[in-house]
């Protein structure tokens, strides 16, 4: 499967690898981006895999950045965090994981239905995670 991504996602893609400095060991689409157009979608998921660095770090890089929607971060390994106004602008949802020890109930929901960021060009992978390596994070700091 492969879907299309207008290019300004891919920009600002690009925009949170490199706020990331080199962190960032994977990214993927998940969500509702999956089933419909980039068009139609309210918010955009966005799975980001961070390794050697704390998630909270990685939260406050990207807080400091600019892109062209407003992004809500997870504050812990996985979490949701629900838009504050339903009838908010379109915007990108994204999801901090540690890539050594990913978030066991984030990871069994979404595994199977996720697009891999494989260079600028998204086509479904399976999972590069370790099925292992899914276990419960007790501690992830917010």
């Amino acid at each position: 499967m492969k879907i299309k991504a207008p290019a300004y996602i891919y920009e600002d893609i690009k925009l949170m690898l490199k706020a990331l400095g080199g962190k960032a060991e994977n990214i993927a689409f998940f969500g509702s981006v999956l089933d419909q157009p980039f068009e139609k979608t309210h918010d955009i998921d966005i799975a980001i895999f961070v390794k050697d660095m704390p998630l909270a770090t990685a939260k406050q890089l990207l807080e400091n950045e600019v892109f062209s929607l407003p992004v809500r971060i997870a504050k812990a390994n996985g979490s949701y965090v629900a838009p504050t106004n339903k009838q908010q602008a379109r915007d990108y949802h994204v999801v901090l994981l540690s890539q050594e020890n990913p978030n066991q109930m984030f990871m069994s929901i979404n595994q199977n239905h996720m697009i891999y960021l494989n260079g600028m060009s998204l086509t479904e992978q399976k999972s590069p995670l370790d099925n292992n390596k899914l276990r419960s994070n007790v501690g992830v700091a917010a």
